[in-house]
């Protein structure tokens, strides 16, 4: 199939799904987010200079086709009807006004990827690995765009940005363009979770890789990364410093088999937390400004809340593997 055009560009900040916004609150780190602690700074403390200039188109700016007859090849994600698949030719005679059907299912291939869309109301996003499309009964449903986001490690870190015309009532997926940024690593803590930055005109944009993990955002909302990258920004224009803090956990799954009482629903053990602060700020010194990053212990609440968002073990080996360990180790008990 014909793929769309290259671009050396990228995409835009999406919305956090409100059933995890419930998490952090009930523990109120809104309120006492982070507790003090022994604080590590990152090796480096690089200037904004130092990562080059990035002007990022926006996904909802892309022109969308009103139709979609084609499925391109090599998809970063699969997709999958739903058994209860209604027609599109007609209504369900059991349906009424108001009712949603689901039409299809976007799920990530590897659990590197990431997927957006700027469907709006008419999906549901359940994880940033899965999108599944829904509408009301007996509507036209328009064509969205899908954005695939993924790290590119082999030579030199990229963050690629693929996205795609999706029309979920023909069960089609179309490339439109790739995007492709160049990222400076700015801290790597050797136990799960790594950071890399790019700058766009007057913001700054910190990607963290830290597969199966969980995180707390600056706005308190508790989410698991579910594609194992997140992206953080700070806005630098026209301000002489910036600040803002979040907090990441890993899962720990490397030993399964040594978890007490394992079982296949269980969440996975939590290996490290951080308190992660980051600021950007230029005294009389610095040539420029400067990005400073410094990791500590959060708060038992935020640990907690961290805890909550972790994978399941079911999720991590996949539902046949987990019940047959968890039977192996039931009879050893």
């Amino acid at each position: 199939m014909t793929r769309g055009t290259t671009h050396e560009t990228h995409a835009n900040r999406h919305g956090l799904p409100q059933r995890t916004q419930r998490v952090c609150a009930a523990v109120a780190c809104a309120a006492a987010l982070w507790a003090p602690g022994v604080a590590e700074s990152a090796p480096a403390r690089p200037t904004l200079t130092q990562f080059p200039i990035v002007s990022l188109p926006q996904q909802d700016a892309l022109t969308v086709p009103e139709s979609v007859e084609e499925t391109s090849d090599d998809l970063p994600f699969e997709v999958i009807l739903p058994p209860d698949r209604p027609k599109h030719d007609k209504k369900s005679p059991n349906s009424g006004y108001g009712e949603y059907q689901h039409w299809l299912t976007l799920k990530a291939r590897g659990n590197d990827v990431c997927l957006r869309t700027s469907g709006g109301s008419m999906t549901r996003s359940e994880n940033r690995d899965r999108i599944e499309f829904y509408s009301y009964s007996g509507h036209p449903q328009q064509v969205v765009t899908v954005r695939a986001e993924r790290l590119e490690l082999d030579e030199t870190p990229e963050l690629v940005f693929e996205d795609y015309f999706v029309s979920a009532r023909a069960a089609h997926a179309r490339h439109a363009s790739t995007t492709r940024v160049p990222l400076v690593k700015v801290a790597e803590m050797g136990e799960g979770l790594t950071v890399y930055a790019f700058r766009e005109p007057n913001r700054l944009n910190l990607v963290l890789s830290a597969p199966g993990a969980s995180m707390i955002m600056p706005n308190a909302s508790a989410l698991r990364l579910g594609c194992g990258v997140s992206r953080v920004s700070l806005e630098t224009h026209g301000r002489s410093g910036v600040a803002t803090s979040f907090a990441v956990g890993v899962p720990d799954a490397s030993a399964p088999e040594k978890v007490d009482g394992f079982r296949s629903w269980g969440q996975v053990p939590m290996r490290r937390a951080w308190r992660v602060s980051v600021s950007v700020s230029q005294t009389s010194r610095d040539p420029a400004p400067v990005l400073s990053l410094t990791f500590g212990e959060p708060s038992r609440p935020v640990r907690d809340a961290l805890k909550q968002q972790l994978p399941r073990w079911n999720e991590v080996l996949g539902p046949t593997r987990a019940s047959e360990l968890e039977v192996k180790l039931a009879k050893r008990e």
